[in-house]
């Protein structure tokens, strides 16, 4: 997926998603992982990332952080960045095809800092299993 960058609290869809099509009302299992950056120009403080994964309007989960330390402002860069990578069972979402997909909001820091994904060609991906119930 391309690079997606969020500087607000409000989430963001991370062009990662996979589809999976349920021929029984079975469990799924949910592996995700993805990078994140959390970054900060021109900006003291710090800022702070958060990963969700949904099934429509669902979450599902609400994944780690990627954290920014503390600058010392105008003329400053600062990244850092981590993997989240959690594993989901969810019962019996229903027959028929459900596609998962990743988010990211930007939940601390003021102007100059943001969250980003899929960030210099860092691995994502979203594995998902269908398992009798």
């Amino acid at each position: 997926s391309s690079q997606v960058e969020n500087t607000s609290g409000s989430y963001y869809d991370t062009n990662l998603s996979a589809s999976i099509t349920l021929s029984a009302a079975n469990k799924v299992l949910i592996f995700v992982a993805q990078a994140l950056e959390a970054r900060q120009y021109n900006a003291t403080g710090f800022s702070v990332g958060r990963l969700i994964l949904v099934r429509g309007s669902s979450n599902i989960f609400a994944g780690g952080r990627s954290v920014v330390t503390s600058g010392p402002g105008s003329g400053s860069y600062f990244v850092a960045s981590g993997c989240i990578a959690s594993i989901v069972a969810e019962d019996s979402p229903g027959v028929g095809t459900h596609t998962y997909k990743t988010r990211i909001a930007r939940i601390v820091g003021g102007g100059g800092t943001a969250v980003r994904a899929n960030s210099d060609g860092h691995p994502a991906e979203i594995i998902l299993m269908e398992i009798a119930a």
